[in-house]
């Protein structure tokens, strides 16, 4: 911040378009169809794509029926010694955010599957976590930890439900305002 350089500003000037140009965007959240609500999580690890620190960063996002409900990517805190175990990582972080989701809709007496704070692997055994591989073409977290062309990372972001959201409610407490007058 105290020195940038070239390469960091215009990193800094791409953010600000790209924030610039999708102001409008939001999440779009649909009722669930049936009554029966389930997790669903994608996680994805890039293994020492750091070129700085050789530091993995790990993505998620977690699904409550349809709706994208969470989501993160971020640096790990570890080197990691291998992609299986940036992977293992990435899996263990999105799961510790599925428990805590749990457990907070159960505060609210909203009961889902019970899952208990274990271990991923204890998760696995005890058959209350299902893990399963997504091939690249169908895995969404792709989009916090890959560089991506331009139509993959519009596929991924619609799958995600952001999506343009051009109304505004000032304007249309405005529209209404100046009709009641």
């Amino acid at each position: 911040m105290h020195a940038p350089t070239v390469f960091r500003w215009s990193l800094v000037k791409r953010i600000l378009r790209y924030l610039k140009e999708t102001s409008t965007f939001g999440i779009l959240l649909r009722p669930s169809p049936s009554l029966q609500l389930s997790f669903s999580a994608y996680t994805d690890s890039d293994w020492a794509g750091s070129l700085e620190d050789r530091r993995s960063t790990s993505g998620y996002c977690v699904f409550l029926g349809g709706n994208i409900i969470s989501w993160s990517a971020r640096k790990q805190k570890i080197v990691s010694r291998s992609s299986t175990e940036a992977e293992y990582r990435g899996l263990a972080i999105a799961t510790a955010e599925i428990m805590w989701i749990q457990s907070l809709l159960s505060d609210f007496v909203l009961q889902l599957n019970h899952l208990w704070f274990y271990g991923v692997k204890i998760w696995v055994a005890l058959k209350l976590l299902d893990v399963r591989f997504v091939s690249s073409k169908d895995q969404i977290a792709d989009i916090f930890t890959k560089p991506l062309s331009k139509d993959r990372f519009y596929l991924l972001r619609f799958k995600l439900t952001v999506q343009d959201h051009p109304l505004r409610l000032r304007e249309g407490v405005k529209a209404y305002s100046t009709c009641v007058k």
